[in-house]
Order: C-alpha cells, then sequence, then structure tokens
C-alpha cells in the first residue's frame, strides 16, 4: 500500500520532500537507499557541519551539480528548482518551506531538539499534521 502511494507521488511529479540532517555513517546510506530506491521520495537537501560529507551521498548516487546554501531562501529556490542543496546548519531545512520531512540522522539528542523546536516555531498546527520530523534516537517526542 505505501509503495502503491509513494509511486503514484512519483508518476504525479509530487514527491516528499525530505531534508536530511547528518551526512555521517548514519545519513550517507540512508540517503543513498532513498535517492536510488524510494520512488515518491526525493532527498531535497542534506546538512551537515562538514559540507563535504553532505556533498558524498549525492555523488555517490551520480549528482554532481549541487547548491551550496547559506540561507533559507536559497534552500527554497534550489528544492523549488528540483536542485540538490547542500548546507552546514541543518536549521536551514527546518526553516525551508520547500521541505516536507526532515530526517534528523546525526544521533544528537540536543542538535535534533533544536531542530524540532526551530520547525515548531515555523509551521502552524494543520501543517504538522502534513509535515513530521523523524529523528534517530528519539531527539523530538512529538514526531
Amino acid at each position: 500500500m505505501i509503495n502503491r502511494d509513494l509511486q503514484r507521488l512519483e508518476d504525479a511529479g509530487t514527491p516528499i520532500r525530505v531534508g536530511l540532517v547528518g551526512a555521517g555513517y548514519i545519513g550517507v546510506p540512508a540517503a543513498v537507499q532513498l535517492i536510488r530506491h524510494v520512488p515518491g521520495i526525493r532527498v531535497a537537501a542534506i546538512a551537515s557541519h562538514q559540507l563535504a560529507d553532505a556533498g558524498r551521498a549525492y555523488q555517490l548516487t551520480g549528482q554532481k551539480k549541487l547548491l551550496v546554501a547559506e540561507t533559507a531562501s536559497q534552500v527554497n529556490r534550489g528544492v523549488h528548482q528540483g536542485q540538490p542543496v547542500i548546507a552546514r546548519d541543518g536549521l536551514l531545512l527546518a526553516q525551508s518551506d520547500e521541505i516536507d520531512v526532515i530526517l534528523d540522522l546525526t544521533a544528537n539528542i540536543e542538535g535534533g531538539r533544536c531542530i524540532g523546536d526551530k520547525w515548531d516555531n515555523e509551521w502552524q498546527a494543520c501543517h504538522r499534521l502534513q509535515c513530521r520530523i523523524i529523528c534517530y534516537g528519539g531527539a523530538h517526542p512529538e514526531a
């Protein structure tokens, strides 16, 4: 059922736009799996303190033209244009209007809580029904 729903999103050209925070031993393999094998989900942006690590998952899947974002508006522009975005600051992904879901794959509970708090402050309750943060390690209990 989920696979069919995701395939419908892919076919309609309206994939779920995911922002990944963390590009280490958890984030890179997760990103590669999502990019290569999950229709209906688009890894729209990856944030990591090490910018080269953020770009590595995209490069492993053959995507070479990346937008380096330093502001939320740059994230918005890149995601809207379908260009893979990398950033040093995960909060930029939480501030983006173009990201549907954030996956915190840092294993850093405090960092995830900070991103979760920012996400909550940026979105109204009705949007939270549609948009969730999924945190590795349970950093955001409302997710």
